[in-house]
C-alpha cells in the first residue's frame, strides 16, 4: 500500500503500523512516538504524563503529524549512532528523502532549552513529492480547537488555538530556499472527534532543497520572534553533541556494548530531567493482547521501575542520574503515608496527582483493543516487594556512587521498621494483579532484599542501628518462611504463593540476582528446568520466551491474554549465566542462544516493549523501562559468565 494511502486522515483508510515500527524522541521532559513512515502517532505535552495532543495509534482520529512521500516508496529507520537523532529514510526510483527527528538537548551549560519538536525534510537524491498533514486533537481529542495559517516574512506558520484558551501551538514551516513553494492550507476531516481540523500540504523538492518543521507551544520555552534555519542548525548541532558526551560516559566494555549502549540511550529518554523520577513508558495503553482489556496508562514512576533503571546505569558508571534519583527517593521518603509505608507509583512531580484510572470510551484503542486507560490503579496497591527494590537501590548507590548522607540512612531505618511490621501481610505483588492479595514470594523475596541491604549498608558504614538484632532475626525469619511454605516439594519448584503452591511464576527467577540463593542450589536448578518446559508440560516457556505465569491456571482478577514478558526471559539469561560460571558451563551456552534471540525480538531500533508475542511481534506499552534494565543487565552478567567460562 502507498504510504500516503494508509497516511490518509480519513479513519476508515487507516490502521496503526505494529508497536515495534515506531522509533522515540524525546527531551527528558516528553517524547514522540514517530512511525517508519514518518508519522508522529504519539506525543502527551508538555510532560511525560500531560493529555495528548497526537494519539493516533489509538485512534484514527485522535491526531498526527505526517511528512511521507506521495509515491509509493520503501522506508528504513535508524538512530544517529550515539545518540536520540531518529533517521527516516524514504526510497523510490524518482528519489531519496531523508527525514530528521529531534527534540532539542542543550550541549552547554548557558544554553537554554528549546522544548520543541524538530523535523527537517531532505531530499538527498532526484527529487521528490511530499504531503504534510498536522491535524492536533488536544486532551485526549476531547477539546476543540481553531487553525489559523499566517506568513511571515520568510516561512509559514500554522497555528492551533485550544478551546480552553491556554497557550496555543505553532507549526513552523521553514524553507532554506525562497524559491520552495508552500501551497498549505485548512482542511477539515469528514470524521472527527473535535472540530477545528489541521493542516495539509504537498511539497516539491529537489536533491539538496531541505524544509524544517518546528511544533511547538507559545510562552513554552525562550522567545523567538523569528526561528531561522542557522538557529534550527545550532539546536541539531547541540543535541547530537549532548547524547554523544552522555553515552561516552558508558563504563561498560565488554562484547554487546552497542546493545547495551542502545538500551541505555533508551533509559536516559524515560528519565524525567526536573525531578530525576523514571517513567515506566512514556506511552498509554498499548495493548498485551491484541483486542483485548491489558491495556494500561504507564506513564508515571513506579519505585520498583526507578530503582532498577538506577541500577543499570550506576553499573554504566552513569552516577549523575543515581545522584539525582536519590533526591527524588528522599523525597518521597519524608512524605510517607500515615502508616509509615510509601505508594507504589508517583507521578514524575513526586506527587499523587492523574493517577486516578479512567477510561477514554469515546477512542476505540490500538486495533480495537478496550478500554483505552488514561492513569493507573495500581496507587491504591498495597505491593510490599517496592521496599526490596528501593533498599537495592540505595546501597548500590552507597557502594557505588557516594556515601548516602545520615539524613537518608535515618528514614531507611524508618522503612525497615516498617518491613518488620508488615512482612507478613499478603499483597498485590509485582504483577500488580487485580485479584485477592496473597503472600507472593517474590515479596518476601524482596522484603528480605530490604533488610538485609539495610544491615549491609549499616556494617560497611558503621552507621549506628538500634534495632540491629530485630533486623536480622526478622530477615532470616523471611528467608525460612520461603524456604518452607514456599517450595513444592512434590513438583520440585519455587511456587507463586503460599496460598498458590502449585503454580509457577516466573518472578522467582530474581533469587539468584539479588543473592538470595545460590544459582546452583539444587532447588532453584529444579525451578529453572520447571520454567523451562514448554507450556503445554505446565512450564512457562514457548519459542524461547518466558511467560510471567500460566494465564488459564492462575486467574489474576484483569482477564484476557498477554504476551511472554521481556524482563522475565533476560533475567532466566542471568540465571543460567550465573550458573553457568559455577560449575554448569554447558548452561552458558543455553544463556547465550537465548540472549541472542531475545536481541532479535527487539524493534529495528533494539527498542523494547513490555511484552512479545509467539509471532514476535511487540506488545503493551514501548519503550518499557523494565525489559531495557533486564537487558542491560543480562548483558553485563553474560559477558562476565563468558570470560570466566573462556578462562577456565
Amino acid at each position: 500500500m502507498p504510504p500516503h494511502s494508509r497516511l490518509s486522515y480519513g479513519a476508515e483508510n487507516y490502521s496503526p503500523r505494529e508497536i515495534d515500527n515506531h522509533g522515540f524522541v524525546g527531551n527528558m521532559h516528553t517524547s514522540a512516538m514517530v512511525s517508519v513512515d514518518g508519522s508522529v502517532e504519539m506525543m502527551c505535552w508538555p510532560q511525560f504524563d500531560s493529555p495528548s495532543v497526537f494519539a493516533r495509534i489509538l485512534d484514527a482520529r485522535a491526531g498526527h503529524f505526517s511528512i511521507t512521500p506521495v509515491e509509493e516508496s520503501s522506508c528504513k529507520q535508524m538512530y544517529e549512532p550515539s545518540t536520540n537523532v531518529l533517521h527516516t529514510k524514504f526510497y523510490s526510483e524518482r528519489g531519496v528523502v531523508r527525514l530528521l527527528d529531534f527534540f532539542h538537548r542543550q550541549w552547554e551549560d548557558y544554553e537554554p532549552l528549546y522544548p520543541w519538536l524538530i523535523r527537517r525534510v531532505c531530499c538527498i537524491r532526484g527529487s521528490a513529492r511530499i504531503k504534510l498533514e498536522c491535524f492536533p486533537a488536544f486532551n485526549y481529542a476531547t477539546e476543540n480547537h481553531e487553525t489559523k495559517i499566517t506568513k511571515l516574512n520568510n516561512y509559514l506558520q500554522a497555528e492551533f488555538f485550544p478551546a480552553s484558551e491556554s497557550p496555543h501551538f505553532i507549526l513552523d514551516v521553514i524553507p532554506t530556499e525562497d524559491d520552495i513553494a508552500i501551497p498549505m492550507e485548512v482542511t477539515r476531516p469528514s470524521e472527527r472527534l473535535v472540530e477545528g481540523g489541521g493542516v495539509t500540504c504537498y511539497l516539491e523538492i529537489e536533491e539538496g532543497q531541505e524544509i524544517t518543521f518546528v511544533f511547538r507551544q507559545d510562552q513554552f520555552g525562550p522567545s523567538v520572534d523569528n526561528i531561522t534555519t542557522n538557529l534550527v542548525d545550532k539546536l541539531e548541532d547541540s543535541t547530537k553533541r549532548y547524547w554523544r558526551a552522555w553515552i561516552q560516559q558508558c563504563t561498560y566494555t565488554g562484547r554487546y556494548r552497542e546493545f547495551v549502549q542502545r538500551n541505555a540511550l533508551t533509559l536516559k529518554l524515560l528519565i524525567y530531567e526536573p525531578t530525576g523520577a523514571v517513567v515506566a513508558s512514556p506511552t498509554f495503553s498499548l495493548p498485551e493482547d491484541l483486542g483485548g482489556v491489558r491495556n494500561w496508562d504507564y506513564r508515571f514512576t513506579w519505585i520498583r521501575d526507578s530503582a532498577f533503571t538506577i541500577y543499570a546505569l550506576a553499573q554504566l558508571g552513569f552516577r549523575a542520574e543515581a545522584v539525582e534519583y536519590m533526591s527524588f527517593i528522599y523525597h518521597i521518603l519524608k512524605e510517607k503515608n500515615a502508616d509509615g509505608g510509601i505508594n507504589v507509583v508517583y507521578s514524575i512531580r513526586g506527587d499523587s496527582d492523574g493517577l486516578e484510572e479512567k477510561e477514554l470510551s469515546h477512542l476505540r484503542g490500538y486495533y480495537d483493543s478496550r478500554p483505552v486507560r488514561i492513569g493507573n490503579g495500581a496507587v491504591s496497591h498495597l505491593q510490599l516487594d517496592i521496599y526490596g527494590e528501593l533498599m537495592d537501590a540505595i546501597y548500590l548507590y552507597d557502594k557505588k556512587c557516594q556515601p548516602i548522607a545520615y539524613d537518608l540512612w535515618l528514614e531507611v531505618r524508618d522503612i525497615c521498621e516498617y518491613v518488620c511490621d508488615n512482612w507478613k501481610r499478603p499483597d498485590k505483588s509485582i504483577w500488580e494483579v487485580r485479584g485477592q492479595e496473597k503472600n507472593f514470594l517474590y515479596s518476601k523475596i524482596m522484603l528480605w532484599v530490604a533488610l538485609d541491604r539495610a544491615l549491609r549498608i549499616a556494617f560497611s558504614r558503621s552507621l549506628p542501628c538500634p534495632k540491629r538484632t530485630k533486623w536480622m532475626d526478622t530477615r532470616d525469619e523471611i528467608y525460612e518462611t520461603i524456604m518452607k511454605l514456599g517450595y513444592n516439594a512434590d513438583g520440585g519448584f519455587f511456587a507463586q504463593s503460599f496460598e498458590t503452591i502449585n503454580i509457577l511464576d516466573a518472578s522467582v527467577l530474581v533469587m539468584p540476582l539479588v543473592s538470595f540463593i545460590s544459582p546452583t542450589d539444587p532447588r532453584f536448578l529444579s525451578t529453572m528446568d520447571n520454567i523451562m518446559k514448554p507450556l503445554e508440560r505446565n512450564g512457562l516457556m514457548s519459542n524461547g520466551l518466558i511467560f510471567r505465569y500460566n494465564n488459564f491456571a492462575y486467574e489474576d482478577g484483569v482477564g484476557g491474554d498477554e504476551g511472554a514478558f521481556i524482563m522475565v526471559c533476560f533475567w532466566l539469561v542471568e540465571a543460567l549465566a550465573m550458573a553457568g560460571c559455577r560449575g554448569y558451563p554447558k548452561l552458558i551456552s543455553t544463556a547465550v542462544s537465548m540472549f541472542e534471540d531475545l536481541a532479535r525480538y527487539s524493534s529495528h531500533l533494539s527498542i523494547y516493549s513490555e511484552q512479545c508475542s509467539l509471532s514476535s511481534e511487540s506488545l503493551g506499552n514501548s519503550p518499557q523501562a523494565f525489559s531495557s534494565i533486564a537487558a542491560i543487565a543480562a548483558a553485563h552478567i553474560l559477558d562476565k559468565a563468558l570470560s570466566v567460562y573462556n578462562e577456565s
